[in-house]
């Protein structure tokens, strides 16, 4: 992701929220252009390959890269889960997992949350 810091975690914060869209949708349409173990994989999307890569140096010294390190890793297990559930027709139990109040969106808060913390450094 090219730009300044904060436009690199903005983008970021905007390649997390597009996951969230392509599993919502996913789930209403029992089926995706992805995987659940391509999903599991937190390198390999947008946000991955700029948290593993360019992500700046001077907030990577920050308490809070590893623990985003860990959400995101996190994030994209349950997203596994919940993309798996939508492909084999459990439509319900994917919509659930990805309930307001449940872990997968805590993750998804905290991640973000992180990420906005990183801009005040």
């Amino acid at each position: 992701m090219e730009g300044n810091e904060s436009e690199q975690i903005d983008r970021a914060a905007s390649a997390h929220a597009r996951w969230l869209v392509r599993l919502r949708s996913a789930i209403l349409a029992g089926g995706s252009e992805f995987q659940p173990d391509d999903v599991r994989d937190d390198r390999s999307c947008d946000f991955g390959r700029w948290l593993y890569g360019a992500f700046p140096p001077r907030p990577r010294g920050a308490a809070s890269f590893e623990e985003i390190r860990t959400v995101h890793a996190r994030f994209h297990q349950r997203a596994a889960e919940i993309l798996a559930l939508a492909l084999a027709g459990r439509k319900r139990e994917a919509a659930a997992a990805m309930d307001s109040q449940g872990d997968f969106m805590q993750l998804s808060g905290t991640l973000l949350l992180r990420l906005k913390e990183l801009k005040k450094l």
